[in-house]
């Protein structure tokens, strides 16, 4: 049925790159987006990406790497990044029902970090009493702090 077969988003990408949209968004061509387009009627959704694995699964095609020190610098950047994003006309007027940290393994990071995290959202963003609140784990990383 198929000539070939991709093992990843990675290789298909490399293979179809010629008709792939070579151009990125700026930050005010997104903000505009949202402020135009996105309904303030209803709950949104937040993802957080943390891109850190004790180890790398064969399986896994997300953007993720292992382990290491830059996880303190991440974690900093992402504070800057909430706080900017929470300005945003649109930001300011959405409810937050949903917020997701997926990845990697979202449970590499220390239950302080995710504290910080989660303080920086609850501080900036409307977030729901009835919230959902998930994150990706491994049994290995997950402990009753990180809970």
């Amino acid at each position: 049925m198929f000539h070939y077969r991709f093992k990843s988003h990675h290789d298909a990408e490399r293979s179809y790159q010629y008709l792939l949209k070579q151009r990125k968004s700026s930050w005010g061509e997104l903000v505009e987006y949202f402020n135009t387009n996105m309904c303030k009627h209803k709950k949104n959704a937040i993802y957080i990406h943390i891109p850190f694995c004790d180890r790398i699964c064969t399986f896994c095609s997300m953007n993720r790497q292992r382990k290491d020190a830059s996880i303190e610098e991440y974690v900093r950047k992402l504070l800057l990044q909430i706080t900017e994003v929470a300005k945003t006309t649109y930001m300011q007027s959405a409810e937050i029902g949903a917020v997701y940290f997926g990845g990697g393994t979202p449970t590499t990071l220390t239950p302080s970090q995710m504290e910080h995290i989660l303080s920086a959202l609850h501080e900036n963003f409307q977030i729901a009493r009835d919230a959902e609140v998930t994150s990706e784990t491994t049994l290995h990383n997950l402990s009753d702090e990180h809970l």
